[in-house]
């Protein structure tokens, strides 16, 4: 029982470590959380097959054939960098998922629960400006994300940590404990609320539905649970920020922001599932994506060519990689997991002595079905920080479940223990090595940066010896791992960063080497046309420049920085006629993006160049506010009404402006005036 004791402790500290730290850069999926989360799960993992036997049951089977079937699709896939990484982090949770069967499932349920307060008090403190640990680098963060590195993450998980802090608040029969368990609820919910998170507040609705059909329909609710509950709901009110409540309104109109972007991002996952129903490979989405991407996605983007990795969908992300068949061994894994809370729920909780271990699998039901529901419209379980958590869940419910089941088979891995040993080395020993990647790549990053400013400050000799350090750092980032995608790309950029200063075409054909690298692990990544446009540029060789443009023009076609390369080049060669059909080209795709999104303020900025450009018949109107957009941006309030004014007054359209603003009640002088201006022309 002692040495039971001693290696709950020392478990319970490895995984608190291994889901807490997080490097300081949130892009990075490799960093010291996988490291030490590898090292953990595969110690114990040893430790506990060389003394017990695995008991294997149905779920097992289909769980270890879902895992199979995508080690089978990387033999086949074009691409498989990010299948690899992938199937690093799947193939460790697999062995992660098994080691927790080894635990009672009323110690895992409370672990989960401690992690669930110190993630949720580090994310109080974030949101108050405290970064205890530096992980920010004390960044201003307007949402929460603890130490999960995304605020989307972070919310997905607490869904888990509150169901199952509720039921061992409800378990408790010791008052002092019930107290902490309070506060423990109270500070996750108090998190939650500070990731503005809309997606993880509908899962956590559904779990709550699921805990309370289940409290009302066994009477599990005594009166100290409901006045703790009653004095949470009442508290937490008070400690909403309150734009919070604004991101709420804002779901009445799905037009805007990141509800829209979602639905084109659903839409062009749909074209990838439909063209590769056989999948293209796991961990490849978004190798694919951005051949599918629509091109008014920019609108809600945010900025041009912004690179969506994941499908923020689980079920349409898991049918593109995996396929139809792919996808249905994944929905029959949490239909038969769904089955076995049905089943053993009510069986467990009508026994007095199983009525503690009926309960936690309340809690495990539905913190899975709400963190679900969240991955239907966030990101998904392929990012190591949410996928922890999903087997966290699992393996407590097989922990439970395992005393009461009577499993097929029963497997003594101790004869494979060296086999284990050298996938353990297989799987560390990369992960190391990303993991140096990563941390060199990250300083930099920061060199390559602070460069840059020098430069605009004109400061040539310094910026430069910045760019040369951060050359070698990359030169060894990519030593450490030659296919680094993010560093390969920044390597490019900093090869054409040092032919700014010293016009050395030597940097440009290395920057194009590295670019054709990037493009070779990711085919389809659009941005790569616009930076070999730049190379081709520099080098005078302005025909592949041009199809090079042309190629990023077809996937981007309102990024006016294009527009001038391509009408740079025109002008060399004389051609006015090209010159003029690019901006009504371009003027076309502002129309169309307007239509959709007419408080963009971007658009304005590029019609009005367009206008000038295309030498449109210029009234007094047109010449007086030809600025009116950057007026119009400064304006808090007034923003989507002047904007669109701007529109009709740029097109010259007053008849349409006048009625489309004839119930705009005069707020400010200004929009008097301009609407004076209509009366005026109409």
């Amino acid at each position: 029982m002692k040495n039971r004791n001693i290696v709950n402790f020392i478990f319970s500290v490895f995984i608190i470590l291994s889901l807490s730290l997080l490097s300081k850069r949130s892009y990075s999926l490799i960093a010291i959380k996988e490291v030490l989360f590898i090292l953990t799960t595969f110690i114990f993992f040893l430790y506990f097959i060389y003394q017990k036997k695995l008991k294997i049951f149905l779920f097992d089977i289909v769980f270890f054939l879902f895992v199979s079937f995508n080690l089978i699709l990387l033999l086949f896939v074009k691409v498989k960098y990010f299948s690899t990484l992938y199937l690093d982090v799947l193939l460790t949770s697999t062995f992660f998922y098994i080691l927790l069967r080894y635990f009672s499932g009323k110690f895992l349920s409370i672990l989960l629960e401690i992690i669930g307060g110190i993630s949720a008090l580090y994310g109080i403190f974030l949101y108050l400006g405290v970064d205890l640990f530096n992980f920010y680098a004390n960044t201003e963060l307007s949402r929460t994300p603890s130490f999960f590195g995304n605020s989307n993450f972070f919310a997905g998980v607490l869904i888990v940590f509150i169901s199952i802090t509720i039921i061992n608040l409800m378990k408790e029969k010791d008052l002092k404990f019930k107290v902490v368990h309070s506060i423990v609820l109270f500070l996750d919910i108090i998190a939650m609320f500070l990731t503005k998170t809309r997606a993880a507040f509908f899962g956590l609705l559904i779990s709550f539905i699921i805990l309370f059909y289940y409290i009302i329909k066994y009477k599990l609710l005594n009166k100290y649970f409901l006045y703790t509950l009653i004095a949470l709901l009442i508290l937490v009110p008070f400690f909403v920020p309150k734009d919070y409540w604004g991101r709420i309104k804002a779901l009445k109109d799905i037009s805007h922001g990141t509800p829209m972007f979602r639905v084109y991002t659903w839409n062009s996952t749909l074209k990838i599932i439909k063209e590769h129903p056989l999948g293209v490979g796991p961990g490849n989405f978004r190798v694919y994506y951005p051949k599918y991407k629509s091109k008014r996605i920019f609108l809600f983007e945010g900025h041009h060519n912004a690179e969506t990795i994941h499908a923020h969908n689980d079920l349409l992300e898991n049918a593109t990689d995996m396929g139809i068949f792919g996808f249905f061994i994944y929905l029959l894994l949490i239909f038969l997991l769904i089955k076995i809370y049905i089943f053993y729920i009510p069986k467990l909780l009508k026994d007095k002595r199983s009525r503690s271990n009926g309960m936690i699998l309340i809690g495990l039901y539905a913190a899975l079905m709400g963190l679900l529901t969240d991955n239907i419209f966030s990101v998904n379980l392929k990012w190591l920080s949410s996928i922890i958590i999903f087997y966290f869940i699992i393996g407590t419910t097989f922990a439970i479940i395992s005393k009461y089941e009577k499993p097929i088979i029963k497997l003594n891995l101790k004869p494979y223990f060296f086999l284990f040993v050298l996938l353990f080395f297989a799987l560390f020993i990369p992960s190391i090595r990303r993991y140096k990647s990563n941390m060199i790549l990250q300083k930099a990053i920061v060199y390559s940066k602070y460069g840059v400013q020098l430069r605009a400050k004109k400061e040539v000799n310094k910026a430069m010896k910045y760019f040369i350090n951060a050359e070698k750092l990359y030169s060894r980032s990519l030593s450490y791992n030659k296919n680094n995608v993010i560093g390969l790309y920044f390597m490019g950029n900093q090869q054409i960063d040092i032919y700014t200063l010293n016009k050395t075409q030597e940097n440009l054909k290395n920057a194009m080497h590295y670019y054709k690298k990037v493009q070779k692990i990711s085919p389809n990544y659009v941005q790569i046309h616009f930076l070999k446009g730049k190379v081709y540029y520099y080098l005078k060789d302005y025909k592949k420049a041009e199809d090079e443009f042309t190629k990023y023009l077809d996937q981007d076609p309102v990024d006016p920085q294009v527009y001038n390369y391509l009408v740079e080049i025109y002008n060399k060669a004389d051609r006015k006629k090209d010159i003029k059909n690019i901006y009504l080209r371009l003027k076309k795709e502002v129309d169309q993006d307007l239509n959709i999104k007419p408080d963009y303020y971007e658009l304005y900025q590029i019609m009005e160049s367009v206008y000038t450009r295309l030498s449109y018949p210029e009234t007094e109107i047109i010449k007086k506010y030809k600025g009116l957009y950057t007026r119009i941006n400064n304006l808090a309030g007034k923003a989507i009404v002047l904007k669109r004014l701007a529109y009709y007054y740029l097109q010259t359209d007053y008849n349409a402006g006048a009625e489309f603003f004839k119930n705009v009640k005069p707020e400010s002088k200004r929009i008097k005036e301009l609407k004076d201006l209509f009366k005026e022309k109409e």
